[in-house]
């Protein structure tokens, strides 16, 4: 059996890169930051050598074009064919320190953008429980702790006609962090695919669940290339909105791991990351109402 590398937490090798100096967070236009060359050289090309096939993310040969696929942690898992690297690799990036190493490097940021949280779990930052998440999101699996975490394999599929794979939008509002890993193929010469961060033109938009949003009302602050060994990590919040930038035609797909973390318990269940309350308002109810 081949011998497991050391080391395999991703955001133990972002707040080493932090405190090194060769990353730190950008607050503009929402908190994130950037580390190239994340993990080890050699760590990385053990990894990239053995990531799964889209097929195998995407659970289907029928793949869509220029679409989305994730294969949950719960599903890879339960999979007795995962290898033993990435079985170990998973585990190491939804246990419990994945958490203590989030907080690290996002605690005085949660407490500033989101102050009562620590209120709608009754029980102060370090003292959260964690879960690996299980299912979908409501289940009551997902409610066993105060924090679930997910290590998902990502792909956007091959691209035959140009476009995006999801266009501007703000994650769940259970979601409290995200991280992408990003394994580009090195034969991979297409363009696009930016990971894009926007900031509002005007608003707040008028909608709570803010799952696109017509660009009309946003405006490009950041785009963060795709790059093999480099992760972006941002922090959810209500004016966290992002996108993958349009792709040009290619027959690779565009491949990551997602590492998060969710709240989907507390006083407020599954929408604590991002509202902003202008939506709850009668005035902002009727603007969505009549599309302004």
């Amino acid at each position: 059996m081949p011998e497991i590398p050391a080391n395999l937490s991703v955001l133990e090798h972002v707040l080493r890169a932090v405190r090194e100096g060769r990353a730190a967070i950008d607050r503009d236009p929402f908190p994130h930051l950037v580390v190239e060359n994340v993990v080890p050289d050699d760590l990385y090309a053990t990894l990239e050598d053995a990531f799964p096939e889209t097929g195998y993310i995407a659970e289907t040969d029928a793949l869509e074009d220029n679409h989305t696929y994730l294969r949950t942690s719960d599903s890879s898992l339960g999979d007795e064919d995962l290898s033993d690297l990435w079985r170990a690799f998973i585990e190491a990036n939804t246990g419990h320190t994945v958490f203590e190493t989030a907080c690290a490097i996002w605690g005085d940021d949660i407490r500033e953008r989101h102050p009562e949280l620590e209120a709608n779990f009754g029980k102060p930052l370090e003292s959260f429980t964690t879960g690996r998440r299980s299912g979908k999101g409501d289940s009551e699996a997902n409610r066993r702790a105060d924090l679930m975490i997910d290590c998902q394999f990502g792909v956007n599929t091959p691209v035959t006609e140009v476009g995006a794979p999801r266009g501007p939008h703000v994650d769940r509002g259970a979601k409290l962090f995200s991280a992408l890993l990003y394994f580009r193929d090195e034969k991979d010469e297409s363009t696009g695919g930016e990971y894009e961060l926007f900031k509002l033109r005007r608003g707040p938009f008028p909608k709570k669940k803010m799952k696109k949003i017509p660009e009309r009302y946003i405006e490009t602050v950041k785009r963060v290339p795709y790059r093999a060994n480099q992760i972006v990590m941002w922090m959810n919040t209500a004016d966290a909105i992002h996108a993958v930038a349009p792709r040009s035609i290619t027959p690779f797909p565009r491949r990551y791991i997602a590492v998060s973390g969710e709240c989907f318990g507390g006083a407020m269940p599954s929408g604590f990351f991002s509202h902003f309350p202008d939506w709850d308002s009668p005035v902002g109810r009727l603007r969505a109402a009549v599309g302004l």
